[in-house]
């Protein structure tokens, strides 16, 4: 669930199947979902169970040299400008598609010696 934090007016609230197995739960708004404003600030629940969790994020306009260095960063590089912006929603985000990144690369380089 997604509500304004200021009006606490649900803006957006849907249901969603978790993996089997452990590990990080990633959840993007899909497309019809309404856009979040920039320059305000949403709370988010998550209720699995007897398990609930929230947070607070705030969409926020990015000067357009960041985005640009963004545009041209490895993602490697990505995780590291983003966390020096501040940006920490986004930072893991690209985290933990590096950390896939790396491990299908790892998968794939056992495999290849395994069959030497």
């Amino acid at each position: 669930m997604l509500r304004e934090e200021e009006k606490q007016e649900v803006v957006f609230r849907t249901f969603f199947q978790l993996a089997k197995t452990a590990g990080l739960a990633t959840f993007c708004l899909p497309p019809n979902a309404p856009p979040l404003e920039v320059g305000k600030k949403y709370r988010w629940d998550f209720l699995c169970g007897n398990i609930s969790r929230y947070g607070c994020v705030e969409r926020v306009k990015m000067a357009p040299e960041i985005l640009v260095e963004l545009e041209t960063a490895s993602l490697r590089h990505r995780v590291l400008l983003l966390a020096k912006y501040g940006l920490w929603y986004d930072t893991i985000t690209e985290l933990v598609a590096l950390r896939d990144k790396l491990l299908s690369q790892l998968q794939g380089k056992m495999i290849c010696g395994m069959k030497r």
